[in-house]
């Protein structure tokens, strides 16, 4: 194996949770391997989760769904970017093909860009994937509105098979149409508690209870936030009423959330894997039309560490049943080994060429 790997990741910018796995995945390769990344994730977030200096560029081939809102997609526009990208495939593959050979690229991984995988193979580099799910799976369900998209997804799905191995994360969908799977286990980042100085920001009564709330980073002026004695909800979004703005550089979201009582959020698979292995309970709203939701909702049931309330108990503020259920809960904190599995993983197979 070449002393000095360079590693291309396409990584999904839609939303952080992509970012936030990948960047700990990154973290865990020898500090000699040069990283490249393509996405439309923020850079300074990827450097700063990876804590290493990773080379960001944007790419066309990271086609993802349109959000109306945190909770809802905007199917329409989301069948329109994908049969453009489909239309565009050739010029597309060929951008990527170009730019993996430029840089000298030794492996690819992709979470989860159906694309990288074609134009690693014509630039003849090896190429994996990583996730729970991919973004055939989230089409798929759509075909019988979207007739037209039934060849891309076919189209995607021989593209995913194209893949060394798929390095499958925790609460997950089958993926069966890969030809190889390695289980890898949940990624999530574990905090280091910060209570006390918590209580102190907020200037806390004793006793009093702490709630982050994570609805994404789509719409963050949610208005429904109700006013419960003796609870308060901090977040790191601005301008909700009745929420103590964290900022962000002053304070490391999986340490905050390891300090809380509870989580609200949605279940997306960053701030679930995270509660789960910080061993933090967590309320979560259904989120239909999402099909990877199945595996997050199932995940979250086995673990014994949630509670569900539904989107109009939600939206109307009737929030202290469901914490009061969560509060009481008692969840084990889940192991997360993946990212260091991946990254070994990746690095074992280049060494085994």
């Amino acid at each position: 194996m070449k002393s000095n790997i360079t590693i291309c990741y396409y990584i999904s910018g839609h939303g952080l949770g992509h970012a936030a796995r990948d960047s700990q995945v990154i973290r865990r390769f020898p500090e000699n391997c040069r990283v490249l990344a393509r996405t439309c994730a923020p850079a300074n977030f990827i450097r700063r989760e990876s804590g290493r200096e990773v080379e960001v560029s944007g790419t066309r081939a990271d086609v993802t769904p349109t959000q109306l809102d945190n909770r809802s997609i905007d199917w329409q526009s989301t069948a329109a970017s994908v049969l453009k990208a489909h239309e565009n495939r050739r010029s597309i593959l060929r951008e990527e093909t170009d730019f993996l050979r430029s840089e000298n690229v030794d492996v690819v991984i992709s979470d989860i860009s159906a694309m990288a995988f074609p134009a690693a193979a014509a630039a003849g580099v090896p190429a994996f994937a990583l996730g729970n799910f991919t973004w055939a799976d989230i089409l798929e369900p759509e075909i019988d509105r979207f007739p037209r998209l039934e060849p891309v997804i076919a189209q995607w799905q021989s593209d995913y098979a194209t893949a060394r191995c798929m390095l499958r994360c925790g609460l997950n969908l089958p993926m069966d149409y890969f030809p190889e799977v390695c289980d890898i286990g949940l990624i999530g980042r574990c905090g280091n508690e910060v209570r006390s100085q918590l209580a102190t920001h907020l200037n806390l009564a004793p006793g009093s209870k702490i709630v982050l709330l994570y609805f994404g980073i789509y719409d963050a002026d949610e208005d429904f936030i109700p006013d419960l004695p003796g609870t308060h909800f901090i977040a790191f979004s601005k301008g909700a009423r009745g929420v103590v703005s964290l900022d962000p550089s002053e304070w490391y979201f999986p340490d905050v959330l390891a300090s809380v009582d509870c989580v609200i959020a949605k279940p997306g698979y960053g701030t679930i894997s995270e509660c789960m292995a910080n061993g933090i309970p967590v309320v979560y709203h259904p989120r239909s039309g999402f099909a990877e939701y199945t595996a997050l909702h199932k995940g979250l049931i086995q673990w014994g560490g949630a509670v569900e309330i539904s989107n109009h108990a939600l939206e109307s503020g009737n929030w202290s049943e469901s914490l009061e259920k969560a509060m009481l809960l008692k969840p084990v904190k889940v192991p997360a080994p993946g990212a260091k599995a991946a990254a070994d993983h990746v690095m074992q197979s280049l060494a085994a060429r």
